[in-house]
């Protein structure tokens, strides 16, 4: 008898009829002699299971039962699929594939309903013959077997945020009281997935929210098993390489990653909420500024999450790469529909909410305009919405009508970008107090009586002193100290080193101070790649060499700048394929910081305020640091209890660092109030047509004759977000808003899960009763039907030269010839799009037409439909170029000269790494 054991084939719940699923289990040599023997029989194994081996490689095949594989040289036993080798006190990997859809699998009696269970503790039990006589038996467990799940009936939404996200949904059936409230939400979900086994690629085991954020608090240095912030890289080129806590390794594109994070968020809402029904179809929104690039990688995410939880529901088509055909998308858009961006989704939240009760109770129209600042995490999401909703008693209906005016926002700045500037602040306070308390020990020490020792003396004192480590608990199987405070990873550095960058930091503390409290967000050399922090030392450092009457050294900005990350490194992207110990060590330390500003600090100094808005509270609202902050204080060398007793910060200096970011986001929701024309082309109360935002005249185009004016209805400023706790967003609003008829609403209650709610509103309204006919008449065509911002050609010679205006609809269609516009002409290689979204900011690039990759032939109706070209003075034709609007924003031209149509490539828009907190460049 063999001394190995086996862990059970285990599964909580299985669906019969789903297909195949898989789980891992392992084999373990407890002894000291490593174990070799062939797959000789398999025994007692039900018809429905069969086992599979684990590769080198990653790969999973079929275990084969030989009994002659004995003749197997011993130096290929390792891969070869008839042989079991494992190494003395190690675990070898192997799966158990279950087919439900087998007719041998355990089936419920017939007379439980539908959905119900059909058997509890299903046990079995497998034997594996071995060659040598070993028998080793393999437990199976089947917590829980049900019949088909039912669907869930109703609609069901998911706000997946940068930082938290969570769930909405609604039934349709129901009672009257079920059907009059707003749609049940879920608590927010921390976006964080931590990766606890990568056996299997495709199906890891991981922790999502909370229970991510307690592993990661628990495994503080494994910070590549953890991952935060993915949607920030949803749509690019980006890959991420995650570890779990045995070392082996895998890699996600973003939109796996997501998926894992998304179909925990499904099983909790299936599990928790729904009674086991199964979710179908999800309602996804995206931020306002999410490209169609962006958009597909977002449902692609989703397509994923509903395929781990169904294999069968989502076909293979849907989930490969490149063009869709257009029934494929359509089959996409019914199990994932993207129809509002986030800050719309909001505003629905409000207009079947007050807007519609005080329509139906007073049956009296109610027209609105209605501007959302929706301050996420990662993201500020505006949109200009105009809503009508009136009583028509006559025909004993309501109609509620919808219009998209505008869309506009700040696409990599959100609060996680807030608590990145407390990051930077809070370093630079605790490095100034660590530098001064370093330097002041060490001229005490160096003035004794045993100056020549004194810094040795010094070191061995701080080195003695050394912090106790915290206990840290380990999951099965993992070897002690892995996760400990390792005294030899976060040792202090030998104190010249120290003592050295504490000297350059104390000689610079005002500096440094002043850097970090000013902000350098909106440094002017930020757009030349420049680092902003550095360059604002520069200034100030040249500033004061000025007032002083002495020369100016460049260089010292990237001195103290060096000081600071050689004392309190947190730069891990400095150290990336150069030292991975010192890479893993900045994060680490890095992370100490994070959950320090963004869990502690920021939500302390706001609730310090007592919900008051005003700059005073703001200056009042101070906190001193939480935590002890270990680690840092190991490395640093001094006494953590420095820090919790000197360091603080107050709201009002975490305002101001944000304050330009926050109110160039709010001029931009003013602006766009203010230059919004509504689908009709009808412009703003006492304002004139924009000539410069109607379509270039082209070939057989005529004038729109000017709408006449009327009365702009009263304007509604809607803040939601998580971020828009922040009294500075609430305060720039109501100044930015001056002079304007309008109404502040914020309540603190919905401000996340408005999002969702909304879209569920919306939906059902759409479900229910779009179109003609029933109680109410809903109607909104504009979402995703009609342009929210303007295309066109862009120079900073000629400006911008639009192609298509706000509010175009999908097939439209513009011809230019070189005469009309100087940006079109012959012979290009390529030609730039670029949108004005109207908020007062500069055009945004969009993609290009690249001329040299061909194309594809156009339709003969496409070609036969363009008028003759006419000639120059020089008898040549001039050169034309039809543009048209398609499905989901996306241009075409067609050149009638080559016959050839060519397709928009969108730009990817990869987030800035100096805006991505956790791309370590920061």
């Amino acid at each position: 008898m063999s001394g190995l054991r086996a862990d059970p084939i285990f599964f909580r719940s299985l669906t019969r009829g789903k297909g195949v699923r898989r789980t891992a289990f392992s084999i373990e040599n407890p002894d000291d002699a490593p174990f070799q023997a062939a797959f000789v029989a398999l025994r007692r194994c039900p018809d429905w299971l069969h086992l599979e081996r684990v590769l080198p490689s990653g790969e999973a095949q079929p275990v084969v039962f030989d009994p002659g594989a004995g003749h197997v040289p011993e130096g290929e036993r390792r891969r070869h699929p008839a042989w079991l080798v494992v190494p003395a006190r190690r675990r070898v990997q192997l799966v158990a594939s279950v087919n439900t859809d087998h007719r041998y699998f355990p089936r419920a009696p017939g007379e439980l309903p539908r959905g119900a269970r059909a058997l509890h503790n299903e046990s079995a039990a497998l034997e594996l013959e071995l060659s040598g006589g070993a028998r080793l038996e393999v437990p199976i467990a089947l917590a829980e077997v049900v019949l088909e799940r039912d669907e869930f009936d109703g609609e069901f939404s998911i706000d997946f945020g940068t930082t938290n996200s969570c769930f909405a949904y609604k039934r349709r059936r129901g009672g009257p009281e079920g059907l009059e409230r707003p749609p049940v939400c879920s608590a927010e979900v921390p976006s964080v997935v931590y990766f606890k086994d990568l056996r299997l690629r495709e199906h890891p085991k991981v922790l999502v929210g909370h229970k991510a954020r307690l592993a990661i608090l628990a495994n503080p240095s494994r910070v590549y098993s953890a991952v935060e912030g993915v949607k920030r890289l949803l749509g690019g080129d980006r890959v991420l390489t995650v570890l779990d806590a045995r070392g082996r390794s895998a890699t996600y594109r973003p939109e796996e990653v997501a998926a894992f994070i998304l179909r925990a968020i499904l099983d909790q809402a299936e599990q928790e909420h729904l009674d086991g029904r199964r979710v179908r179809r999800v309602i996804a929104t995206y931020p306002t500024l999410f490209s169609p690039r962006h958009r597909r990688a977002l449902q692609d995410a989703l397509l994923h999450a509903l395929r781990l939880g169904d294999p069968n529901l989502v076909p293979d088509e849907c989930l490969e790469p490149g063009e869709r055909d257009p029934d494929v998308q359509a089959r996409c858009d019914e199990l994932v529909t993207l129809r509002l961006d986030e800050a719309n989704a909001a505003t629905f939240r409000h207009v079947t909410g007050p807007l519609l009760e005080a329509c139906l109770r007073f049956s009296r129209e109610q027209v609105a305009d209605v501007v959302t600042f929706d301050f996420g995490g990662g993201t500020i999401d505006i949109s200009y919405l105009r809503v009508d909703v009136r009583r028509e008693l006559a025909e004993r209906r309501t109609l509620l009508e919808a219009r998209l005016l505008g869309v506009s926002g700040e696409g990599a700045f959100g609060g996680d970008n807030v608590s990145l500037e407390l990051v930077r602040l809070l370093r630079a306070k605790l490095a100034v107090e660590a530098a001064r308390a370093l330097t002041a020990q060490a001229q005490a020490q160096a003035s004794s009586s045993k100056a020549a020792e004194g810094l040795d003396i010094f070191d061995r004192i701080l080195q003695s002193g050394a912090l106790p480590g915290q206990p840290v608990a380990l999951e099965a199987g993992e070897r002690a100290g892995d996760d400990a405070l390792d005294d030899e990873e976060f040792a202090a550095p030998p104190l010249d080193r120290r003592l050295a960058a504490a000297r350059v930091i104390a000689q610079h503390a005002d500096v440094i101070l002043r850097a970090a409290a000013e902000g350098h967000l909106e440094h002017p050399l930020v757009a030349e790649g420049k680092d902003a922090f550095v360059e604002h030392v520069r200034d100030l450092l040249r500033a004061q060499a000025h007032e002083l009457g002495r020369p100016f050294v460049a260089q010292d900005a990237e001195r103290i700048d060096e000081a600071l990350e050689r004392l309190m490194p947190t730069r891990f992207a400095r150290y990336a394929d150069q030292d991975p110990v010192m890479e893993r060590r900045a994060k680490v330390l890095f992370m100490d910081l994070w959950r320090e500003a963004n869990d502690r600090l920021k939500p302390l100094l706001v609730a310090r305020t007592g919900g008051d808005t005003g700059p005073e509270a703001a200056e009042a609202a101070s906190a001193t640091v939480q935590e002890p902050l270990l680690r840092l204080a190991r490395w640093v060398g001094v006494d953590p209890k420095l820090w919790n007793d000197r360091v603080s910060v107050t709201l009002a200096e975490l305002e101001h660092m944000v304050e330009p970011r926050v109110r160039r986001a709010v001029e931009k929701a003013r602006d766009l109030y203010l230059s919004a024309v509504d689908a009709d082309g009808r412009p703003p109360e006492g304002e004139d047509e924009d000539d410069g935002g109607a379509p270039l005249i082209s070939t057989g185009a005529r004038r729109r004759q000017p709408a006449p004016r009327r009365a702009r209805p009263r304007l509604t400023v809607l803040l939601t977000g998580n971020a828009s706790i922040l009294p500075l967003a609430r305060r720039a609003l109501a100044e930015a808003f001056q002079g304007v008829d309008h109404d502040l609403v914020w309540d603190e209650r919905t401000r996340k899960t408005s999002v969702a709610q909304g879209a569920v509103e919306e939906s059902l309204l759409r479900a229910e009763f779009g179109g003609e006919g029933g109680g109410i008449h809903y109607t909104s065509v504009d979402f995703l039907e009609r342009l929210p911002f303007s295309i066109g050609l862009y120079s900073r010679f000629v400006g911008f030269r639009p192609l298509f205006g706000r509010g175009a609809r999908e097939g439209d269609a513009v011809l230019v010839d070189s005469r009309e516009n100087e940006l079109v002409k012959r012979d290009l290689d390529e030609l730039s799009l670029y949108a004005d979204y109207h908020d007062g900011a500069a055009v945004r690039y969009l993609g290009s037409f690249d001329f040299r990759r061909g194309g594809r032939p156009a339709l003969d109706e496409d070609l036969e439909a363009l008028p003759a070209p006419e000639a120059d003075a020089r008898g040549r034709a001039v050169f034309q170029a039809l543009f048209r609007l398609r499905r989901d924003w996306e241009v075409e031209l067609v050149n009638p000269e080559t016959g050839m149509l060519h397709r928009l490539i969108v730009d990817p828009v990869q987030v800035d790494p100096r805006e991505d907190p956790f791309s370590g460049e920061v």
